[in-house]
């Protein structure tokens, strides 16, 4: 084995080889395989009911895996905003005329960010630049770089925009802020005598740093393309009583199971539910959602309980109105405990993922714990915390975890602990539905699968 620095004769040779009919085929990851089975379905079908910000998302990294093919000329493009109604803003790019371009293929350089970003190469927030003293808040930076090939399918609307702001950055670029309420923004930028143009989502900063950060931005010659081709995603959007939320189920049938008991979570895996308990406080948690050290000594108030003031607000529809708060009450909240033991039955490792789904029985229907008809809750003190209807902390007492998916040996057992946050006063109508096969609730109890009563289980 070469330990040092690879000669140029050894790295051809090792090139030569690894193009060659004798080299192995690449072996790919499981999650590799799966995201790219993804991609490719949802590539060939039309995506309905879906949320804006997950079409883009979708968008972004699809873009990102579909290699660019090289084109022989740029297109100078024109940009404007256009109010289409009180609330939403559409994005137009128009062609027109095509230039030649000194260099097929450019790079996008960011050249300024605002004091404390720092970009993350890997991990959970791989891609952006976050805040180096407060890496899990609100403020980051998402870099996208686009090349724009159909002019005349660029079309992107965004809801919720508050306000927004064209000008002519330092660089000559066209730029555009299109502010959304709550600081999410979006900067777009179209560099002149290209088809090139950046997407930078920015949350919370205020709109001098959003327009330095437009400043900053150029484009540089690259041997290879590192933009992807931007392609129109078709939106629809669902509102909160869409059937697919609508749909009910007969909670009088639900399969109701009980602390100590077994279930079935196929693959050669069971999973045994151990307890389940409602303390005031934190203690005895100390991970997040996915199994780092957390401390939430800073949600409890000056008697250790946890004292919050909830707000219900009433949904928009991001067009000609936005989110409005109805009303505000003091509420005091509740960590439930959740202990569990998965266990391997088959002959070979499995990994077992885990997350059951909290939810709400109001009126003979099922939802959501922070959801009421057209409306949801929000909190003043806990809201980073809370995740609805989802574990805001899992541990499992193994070395081998993945977020919330822990490995298990043949034969081997696993105690796994997960924590819910509710309101004190609700706790009665709560239920878990324990495999959340499909997370649709109604699904579960109409497959007969396990549901947990929460008030019948403690002692």
């Amino acid at each position: 084995m070469n330990n040092g620095p690879y000669t140029e004769k050894e790295w051809e040779e090792i090139v030569e080889y690894a193009f060659s009919e004798k080299a192995p085929d690449p072996v790919f990851s499981e999650s590799y395989k799966r995201r790219r089975a993804a991609v490719i379905a949802s590539a060939g079908r039309k995506r309905k009911n879906i949320k804006l910000s997950a079409v883009i998302t979708f968008s972004v990294a699809a873009a990102l895996m579909i290699p660019a093919a090289a084109v022989a000329a740029d297109r100078l493009y024109r940009s404007y905003l256009e109010r289409t109604a009180e609330y939403e803003v559409e994005l137009h790019v128009i062609q027109s005329e095509a230039v030649e371009s000194e260099n097929k293929f450019m790079s996008l350089n960011i050249g300024y960010v605002p004091e404390g970003m720092v970009y993350n190469e890997n991990g959970p927030y791989a891609g952006k630049y976050k805040d180096i003293t407060d890496p899990e808040g609100e403020k980051g930076i998402t870099p996208c770089f686009y090349r724009i090939n159909d002019p005349e399918s660029f079309h992107e609307s965004v809801r919720y925009a508050t306000a927004e702001q064209s000008f002519t950055a330092k660089n000559g670029a066209e730029a555009h802020i299109i502010g959304r309420d709550r600081g999410y923004d979006q900067l777009w930028v179209f560099f002149p005598d290209t088809s090139y143009a950046a997407l930078i989502y920015a949350n919370g900063f205020d709109t001098e740093e959003i327009k330095k950060i437009a400043d900053g931005l150029s484009l540089v010659p690259s041997e290879t393309e590192t933009a992807g081709i931007w392609r129109p995603a078709e939106v629809s959007y669902a509102p909160a009583n869409s059937p697919a939320n609508e749909e009910s189920a007969d909670i009088t049938k639900m399969d109701l199971c009980s602390v100590g008991d077994t279930f079935d979570w196929g693959d050669g895996l069971e999973v045994t539910l151990d307890g389940i308990t409602v303390q005031d406080n934190f203690e005895g948690i100390d991970t997040d959602c996915i199994g780092r050290p957390e401390d939430y000594s800073r949600y409890l108030d000056e008697n250790g309980i946890i004292s919050d003031e909830r707000i219900l607000i009433k949904y928009g529809d991001g067009i000609n109105s936005l989110d409005s708060e109805i009303s505000r009450e003091a509420v005091t909240r509740k960590v439930i405990v959740m202990e569990l033991t998965g266990r391997n039955t088959s002959e070979t490792e499995r990994g077992l993922w885990i997350c059951p789904k909290m939810f709400l029985v109001s009126d003979g229907k099922t939802e959501s714990p922070s959801h009421y008809d057209d409306c949801f809750y929000s909190y003043t003190v806990t809201d980073r915390l809370d995740t609805d209807d989802s574990p805001f902390s899992y541990y499992a007492a193994s070395g081998k975890c993945d977020k919330n998916s822990v490995s298990i040996a043949p034969d081997e057992s696993v105690k796994i602990r997960l924590a819910f946050i509710a309101d004190s006063d609700r706790l009665d109508g709560l239920y878990f539905d324990m495999r959340q096969s499909d997370g649709y609730v109604d699904h579960s109890i109409a497959k007969g699968d396990p549901i947990l009563k929460l008030s019948d289980n403690l002692s």
